[in-house]
């Protein structure tokens, strides 16, 4: 994204603004572009920056395959607690 001036923050607010039924927001990246996604999500959306680098994401985790741990985890827990 960011071409054409728009950037995912901007897509994002959009998207939940149409959303009807949204439980909860979780928003992981890597890379400068995922900033402004960060910023523009609300304040109990869960963000994570993937890696090192200054970032709005309130969590971090260092690299790819810990994101897919982390996220194999949720998924597990949340079938389970159906």
């Amino acid at each position: 994204m960011g071409s054409h001036g728009i950037n995912k923050g901007q897509v994002a607010t959009a998207i939940l603004r149409e959303a009807k039924h949204v439980s909860g927001v979780l928003a992981a990246g890597d890379d400068s572009t995922d900033e402004d996604l960060f910023r523009a999500l609300p304040a109990n959306a869960l963000t994570i920056r993937v890696g090192p680098g200054h970032s709005a994401a309130r969590y971090r985790l260092p690299d790819v395959p810990s994101l897919r741990a982390f996220l194999a985890e949720t998924g597990s827990q949340t079938r389970r607690a159906r």
